[in-house]
């Protein structure tokens, strides 16, 4: 099937997944990909220095700020989890990979709470080896929880830090199982210079990696916010308008299939704005999910601190290498499960700023072997409610997108299992040898970066917004490829499980 002139909205990795299999297959005609944002350049030495020297990035100055949200912006965290730039918030990703678990799937069966997958684990576990090779993912694949049906991950993970040593035996103490080496967007390129918020080597994974840019039949437009779908009939989406950030003009343009790939606010913003007489609500929106459900991750850490630390162990890199999912799993699944890696980034002890100052070796040695910091930090899974969700907000923003309100009150089950994994948190910290004294607990609420369910998948139109195939209930040409159309969180990061579903959707085209 030839699909004729395609859109994409959107520059992630979705976006890019989609555009790669529309080209790759000769699936489309054309393909016309819209970023709100502008082209950031990445994997440059100089863009580097700046980094190391300043700590600025080429893509400073393109996340949310908190005077565009309207509603409280510290209820669901909104600035600073999102970029608005070509290749989407990859560009300041952390990299983890992990899957979610064949529970998931399934959650209104186990739990009641929200909605069943249209497909389960096995379904989808084809498409996961796919993600993890396009994502250069760095694992261990012995591992076997979640199942992995014998599939290989295509590069090895990095060894263990020095630091997880006294982690992995508090686990081992404890009885805790499945922990082990944190799979994470990680290729062979990594030369662990610890800079990962800007690599220059391209040894952490972003969208732009990916972009076709010198397909014959491939156009990017950065600065240009699509801000409706215009449509032929109810059931058939004409077309698109967008802005000219460059000009500040409207236009207009006709597409055969309109993909959006926005993530989980942007997505249900831009079905909201697409008001007309077949929908007049916004499209996809007769039954009012779009917007609702919006469910993301509360984090929480605990940090202490051990007497001393003889061995000068210290973080070497910008990234986890040890995650646990001992609490990830079906009998915590009704309570909401709970993930957590060791996490020292932001060292308590800085070398290089330390050279930078001046500070004589010695110094430093002597501040390395005085108390060491350890640190645990990990995300709850957390339950959609109807009632938290995200409407079109009052103007634009810089971007030329119309504005965010978010309604948002984090369920009360959540704030009973902060203080039960925190306490569990303590625990290990404890048994690792850190002194009682030194304990410091940290709750965050949730951000946008793991939102899901704006634009949740139903079997039933009644029930949510997309079908099994992402494509909008009673709509032929609209589908929507990013977080929004997930039915749960889970307890772990999105990321590749929004690829393989990009993916598994793309082999129905």
């Amino acid at each position: 099937m030839t699909l004729g002139a395609v859109a994409i909205v959107g520059s992630g990795v979705a976006g890019t997944t989609v555009a790669n299999a529309l080209l790759d297959g000769a699936k489309a005609e054309r393909v016309v990909m819209f970023e709100a944002g502008p082209v950031a350049p990445m994997r440059v030495w100089r863009s580097w220095l700046d980094h190391v020297t300043t700590g600025v990035t080429p893509y400073d100055g393109n996340e949310d700020i908190p005077t565009e949200i309207d509603g409280d912006p510290k209820a669901f965290l909104v600035p600073g989890a999102r970029l608005m730039a070509v290749g989407g918030s990859t560009l300041h990703w952390g990299g983890w990979c992990p899957r979610f678990k064949p529970e998931d799937f399934r959650l209104q069966s186990n739990t009641g709470k929200a909605l069943d997958w249209p497909f389960d684990y096995a379904a989808l576990a084809p498409y996961y080896d796919r993600a993890e090779k396009q994502l250069r993912v760095a694992g261990d694949g012995q591992r076997n929880d979640p199942p992995r049906f014998g599939s290989a991950f295509p590069v090895s993970p990095p060894p263990f830090a020095q630091k997880d040593g006294p982690i992995l035996d508090a686990l081992a103490d404890l009885g805790l199982e499945n922990y082990g080496a944190l799979p994470i967007a990680r290729n062979g390129d990594c030369q662990t210079t610890g800079t990962c918020k800007y690599c220059p080597v391209g040894g952490r994974y972003d969208a732009t990696m990916d972009l076709p840019m010198d397909a014959p039949r491939f156009t990017l437009r950065d600065r240009a916010p699509v801000i409706a779908i215009e449509m032929r009939t109810p059931a058939a989406a004409a077309g698109l308008h967008y802005l000219d950030g460059r000009t500040g003009e409207s236009a207009f343009e006709a597409f055969d299939h309109i993909f959006i790939c926005a993530g989980a606010i942007e997505s249900a913003k831009l079905l909201l704005a697409s008001q007309n007489a077949h929908w007049p609500e916004g499209l996809g929106n007769r039954t009012g999910h779009v917007g609702r459900h919006l469910v993301a991750h509360s984090l929480i850490a605990a940090t202490g601190a051990t007497r001393a630390n003889p061995d000068a162990m210290e973080q070497e890199l910008d990234f986890p290498t040890l995650e646990c999912r001992a609490f990830d799993t079906p009998e915590h699944q009704g309570e909401g499960k709970f993930y957590f890696v060791r996490d020292d980034r932001g060292s308590r002890v800085d070398l290089a700023k330390g050279l930078a100052e001046g500070r004589s070796p010695a110094e430093m040695a002597a501040q390395l072997v005085g108390p060491m910091r350890l640190s645990l930090s990990g995300f709850i899974e957390e339950f959609a409610s109807a009632e938290n969700r995200l409407t079109l907000g009052s103007g634009r923003n810089r971007f030329g997108l119309p504005r965010t309100r978010i309604a948002y009150r984090t369920p009360d089950g959540t704030q009973a299992a902060k203080r039960k994994w925190v306490a569990k948190l303590d625990e290990i910290l404890l048994a690792a040898g850190v002194e009682r004294s030194s304990l410091q607990p940290t709750f965050r609420n949730p951000r946008a970066d793991h939102a899901v369910a704006t634009c949740r998948m139903s079997l039933a139109p009644a029930d949510g917004v997309v079908d099994g195939d992402c494509r909008v209930h009673d709509c032929d040409n609209v589908t929507i490829c990013s977080n929004a159309v997930f039915p749960n969180i889970s307890a772990v990061n999105p990321t590749l499980t929004l690829t393989a579903l990009t993916l598994k959707v793309m082999d129905g085209f």
